[in-house]
């Protein structure tokens, strides 16, 4: 820190640490062709991910230094899924 009197140190409240994690992701697509100018087609996409991180906080100050937590593990779940299809047509 400076000389200045005036000058507010930063405290950093929370810290976030993402770990490298692994996830898949599948899907299919079907087209069935109707006619010459008119198909249906439907999909289906899921996408699996568990994101792990660690977390440490702002536990409480005390004679105005920060005392943090120990750090924290955490597992988030994030699965997804999505459907849904089409009606194409060929106009000429």
């Amino acid at each position: 820190m400076g000389d200045d009197p005036d000058e507010v140190e930063d405290i950093v409240y929370a810290r976030y640490t993402p770990y490298t994690n692994f996830s898949w992701a599948t899907g299919i697509y079907y087209k069935r062709v109707l006619s010459k100018s008119l198909s249906l087609s439907f999909f289906a996409d899921l996408n699996i991910a568990d994101a792990k991180y660690n977390f440490t906080y702002i536990d409480k100050i005390e004679n105005g230094e920060p005392i943090y937590t120990d750090n924290e593990t955490f597992t988030t779940n994030y699965d997804s899924y999505s459907i849904g299809g089409s009606i194409n047509v060929m106009l000429w």
